[in-house]
């Protein structure tokens, strides 16, 4: 809920990436009202690649997503959201829908030792439900050719518009890690701390999808974010208890 995000100070949230995600503006307009603060996010590099998608973020006050943004970011004590799987989660089928690719992605958790910052798991329920998402045998094949890491998906909504979703969003507890002197160097410890925050986003998930509405509409005015199971309030995220 919103009385987890601390009231001053640097911290970082953590959050599910789905293809469309509308979560940033919902998250920040809502810890802005509640909280008096303003959230910063940073995103995957590749999206700053593209001509009108740079322009979009900039406008939106997006950072391109590297440890140097980020450190600068938290130690400047702001907050920070950040999206460990970022555009290879993003655009995993419907059939992988909400399972989080963070194989290898431990550059957050390093950010979060150095500076000294809590992490707060955040739950999008929702993300994975506005396109299905999949993949043709010739898209396959070229992306095995290529050895892409990943290529962009077919996808389906209300035709190629976006399909009126509830959105769910649940802010976690924090969690924090001890530093002690050269542990970023330990690239087990720095693991297990990833692992960690993992387990928790995808307990969190699976509670919201268990209470998950589904469609609503018209989206994005279906939005939903939640703190809290027992609280629910449309288009707000209520705070905890």
């Amino acid at each position: 809920g919103l009385d987890q995000v601390p009231e001053r100070g640097g911290a970082m949230l953590v959050a599910n990436h789905g293809i469309l995600p509308p979560e940033p503006l919902i998250l920040a307009r809502e810890i802005l009202r509640a909280r008096g603060r303003y959230l910063r996010v940073v995103s995957d590099r590749f999206f700053w690649r593209i001509p009108f998608a740079r322009d979009r973020l900039a406008m939106m006050g997006f950072l391109v997503g590297t440890p140097e943004n980020a450190e600068r970011i938290i130690e400047h004590g702001d907050l920070l959201l950040v999206y460990p799987g970022g555009a290879r989660e993003a655009v995993r089928p419907t059939t992988e829908a909400y399972r989080l690719r963070w194989d290898g992605r431990l550059g957050f958790v390093r950010t979060a030792l150095a500076t000294g910052v809590p992490i707060l798991p955040v739950a999008v329920v929702g993300a994975d439900h506005v396109y299905d998402v999949w993949y043709t045998e010739a898209q396959k094949r070229l992306r095995r050719a290529l050895d892409l890491e990943w290529i962009a998906p077919m996808v389906r909504g209300v035709g190629l518009a976006p399909r009126p979703t509830h959105f769910d969003i649940t802010i976690g507890a924090p969690i924090r890690f001890e530093n002690p002197g050269r542990i970023l160097e330990n690239d087990a410890f720095v693991a297990r701390c990833q692992a960690e925050v993992k387990t928790a986003l995808e307990t969190m998930l699976a509670e919201g999808l268990s209470r998950y509405r589904g469609y609503a509409g018209p989206w994005p005015f279906g939005a939903r974010a939640n703190g809290d199971s027992r609280r629910r309030s449309r288009g707000r995220l209520s705070a905890g208890t």
